[in-house]
């Protein structure tokens, strides 16, 4: 019974992808290269479409609204760092210096990003947002150096990131979950 379930929860996905891909279905999953180049090519206004549908459909289930703590939906708001390495991939990386001013100071470049998730209980999170930090076009076209221009940050990315909550889930009442680095006037006001 086991091995059926199994079976049948892979050939469900495999359907599901197959379908999301616009692909005939075949036997076996398809490889993750293949869906990388496939979300490569896909709009991301698309997959946060995709994903505002997916947290609306939660929501109007009323199944998890016994996570709700004082009749809104906590929203956990936090970071992420994707990449970091010694080399800059792209314009867009961010930059950290260490060991500043000593012989041993180094550079690592990273891609982060700011994520927000809706809590439904029992473990269950759901992202409703994500927003990039990174360089930006205006960053990289200044004449100034990089130690003389700020970089994006989290807290510039909150701003960003609250717009879109607001504009996907107008009406959804919230409270933002986050760390001592949102405990600002700008973001208090938002």
């Amino acid at each position: 019974m086991q091995g059926m379930t199994r079976e049948f929860n892979n050939e469900t996905v495999a359907g599901n992808l197959y379908s999301f891909m616009g692909s005939k279905e075949k036997e076996y999953l398809p490889h993750g290269v293949t869906v990388n180049e496939f979300l490569e090519r896909l709009d991301p206004s698309e997959l946060e479409e995709i994903q505002s549908d997916i947290v609306y459909k939660m929501i109007r289930r009323k199944t998890f609204d016994d996570a709700k703590v004082l009749g809104k939906w906590l929203v956990l708001i936090d970071g992420s760092e994707l990449d970091e390495g010694k080399t800059k991939k792209n314009e867009n990386y961010l930059s950290r210096c260490y060991n500043k001013g000593k012989d041993n100071e180094f550079i690592k470049y990273h891609r982060s990003i700011l994520e927000a998730k809706i809590y439904f209980g029992n473990n269950l999170v759901c992202s409703i947002a994500t927003e990039p930090i990174e360089n930006s076009a205006e960053y990289n076209e200044k004449k100034l150096s990089e130690e003389e221009i700020k970089q994006d940050c989290e807290s510039k990315a909150f701003v960003r990131i609250a717009a879109k909550i607001k504009k996907r889930f107008p009406r959804l009442p919230i409270c933002i979950v986050a760390d001592g680095l949102y405990v600002s006037e700008k973001v208090l006001k938002i």
